[in-house]
């Protein structure tokens, strides 16, 4: 993954859960505006914001940051 796509992750990510900064290890239980509903919102931003569609398991495991933009990048790069 390259700077400008991480970057893009971090910013959905902080436009989503309302906050400024994140750590690859923040989940559900560091960031307290993470719940059910935000968590649809950010599937729906990073798929928007990068063009791709998300299978069912995937989004199950996007459990925390490290995990998500791990996905991502399996995505860009498929």
């Amino acid at each position: 993954m390259n700077h400008d796509q991480n970057e893009k992750i971090n910013q959905i990510v902080c436009d989503v859960f309302h906050i400024t900064e994140i750590a690859e290890k923040d989940n559900p239980d560091t960031i307290a505006t993470w719940d059910s509903i935000s968590h649809l919102q950010l599937i729906t931003d990073l798929e928007k914001g990068f063009n791709i569609h998300f299978s069912v398991d995937d989004i199950t495991k996007m459990q925390t940051i490290g995990m998500i933009k791990q996905i991502v990048d399996s995505y860009i790069h498929n």
